[in-house]
């Protein structure tokens, strides 16, 4: 398998509603930034390249989510290793432009796995990583034109080791309840990485994600399945159990690296040793056979 990152962009029925040029450019700058780390480690490049998502303001995640009922803005995020595996995530947090990187603080330098609320935020403030912020202020919680509807960000990566690693952030559904916690920091939901199977990150309703726990579904799957073929197959078992689609997977394993939506589109992007490419994918996408997208 060729070291790789790949991103997506939170899957959704919005199109026409948002800046497809602007997301272009974020998510394959962002995808470049992941890759130029897998030379640290597929666990640094997932983290750099959704940590360049919250912050470039395009998705709903970081200082471009939407707020909540209240008008707060309550941030997830969630991360995993497949060298241990191991994980780290925080859920609910305020003032932390960077949840992923939290998550990793919370993964590497306590003995847990999820941290919410205030004792989250002082972990992010003893490292650097707290800001003082409200909602409409460096487009925190502004819901502009540009990540209008736009959903959960993640990225998947495989290092030169043979590593993987998976990464998600998301601002939540707009206008959830105060304190509501989705898939994103949820292992196995909102993402999943073992070297022994493969990284999955996913996209869409939290509350389905997680009774379904999608992304560990996916994985499971990796040992016999190509990564399109596994994630194509549980996107469309999650359209079946709850008779709706925004439902989107990434994937990567030593089969390779792949996409699976039951949702109208998606935008990914991904840099390889071989090149790069960012693409909005489509509901019936001519280069999708059964939805099936194979990057190798």
């Amino acid at each position: 398998m060729k070291p790789l990152v790949l991103l997506h962009g939170g899957a959704g029925s919005w199109r026409g509603k948002v800046d497809w040029d602007a997301i272009d450019r974020a998510i394959l700058g962002c995808a470049r930034h992941g890759f130029r780390e897998l030379a640290s480690s597929a666990l640094t490049a997932v983290e750099t390249a959704v940590s360049c998502m919250e912050d470039s303001g395009v998705f709903n995640a970081g200082v471009g989510a939407h707020p909540n009922a209240i008008g707060e803005v309550e941030l997830d995020a969630g991360i995993m290793d497949g060298r241990g595996p191991r994980a780290g995530a925080v859920a609910c947090v305020k003032n932390v432009p960077s949840p992923v990187r939290v998550a990793r603080i919370v993964m590497e330098e306590t003995p847990h796995v999820l941290l919410v609320c205030s004792y989250a935020e002082r972990l992010a403030r003893e490292h650097g990583l707290w800001r003082s912020l409200r909602s409409g202020e460096h487009g925190l919680g502004r819901g502009n034109s540009r990540s209008e509807g736009l959903d959960t960000v993640g990225a998947v990566a495989v290092d030169g080791t043979g590593s993987v690693a998976a990464a998600t952030s998301t601002g939540g559904l707009p206008g959830k309840m105060p304190c509501r916690v989705g898939d994103s920091p949820i292992p196995g939901a909102g993402y999943y990485a073992d070297d022994r199977l493969g990284a999955v990150s996913a996209t869409g309703i939290g509350e389905k994600i997680m009774i379904k726990l999608a992304s560990y579904e996916v994985a499971r799957r990796l040992s016999d399945l190509k990564p399109s073929e596994a994630a194509q197959i549980v996107a469309e078992l999650m359209e079946d159990e709850f008779g709706s689609g925004n439902t989107g997977l990434i994937a990567v394993s030593m089969r390779g690296a792949g996409v699976g939506l039951n949702a109208k589109v998606m935008p990914i992007a991904a840099v390889h040793a071989d090149g790069e490419f960012s693409r909005l994918v489509e509901e019936g996408d001519v280069e999708i056979v059964n939805g099936r997208l194979d990057l190798y």
